[in-house]
């Protein structure tokens, strides 16, 4: 192992003083450009969690009338091959949970015949401010739940 094995040419050691101290200020926000309610958030995941429900329920009926491919197809053997262990499919279901979530945010956000969550978006962040759907959306795969 490089980081264990010593090396007088490839891997000798260094301390620490040697390099230049690291600014980490740079990356620091006062604060979130958008701040969301919590009520609003917790609403926003219900939906999703019932989107998400929807969405199984459809893909059990499918599976009881025999809709998949069969066992016995080109498809069917390659799913049986590549079948996901439990963490692949705990993080695909946690994945499925934040897309739907984010797509019901979004859509409360574009809402033209209620514009209630939109309101109260705007008033937790500055009367001024307004909420540029779009580039919360581009956003939105650097927000951490």
């Amino acid at each position: 192992d490089v980081f264990i094995g010593l090396d007088p040419y490839l891997n000798s050691p260094v301390t620490c003083d040697v390099f230049p101290r690291i600014n980490i200020e740079l990356w620091k926000t006062d604060s979130p450009a958008l701040q969301v309610p919590e009520a609003i958030l917790i609403q926003t995941l219900e939906k999703g969690t019932e989107g998400l429900a929807m969405r199984r329920k459809e893909e059990y009926h499918l599976w009881q009338r025999n809709m998949g491919a069969h066992p016995k197809s080109a498809q069917g053997t390659a799913f049986a091959f590549s079948r996901p262990n439990r963490e692949a499919l705990l993080l695909s279901n946690t994945s499925l949970l934040l897309e739907y979530t984010s797509r019901v945010f979004l859509d409360s956000l574009q809402e033209t015949g209620e514009p209630r969550i939109r309101r109260q978006v705007q008033s937790e962040n500055s009367l001024n401010s307004v909420v540029n759907v779009n580039e919360f959306a581009n956003g939105l795969t650097n927000i951490d739940v």
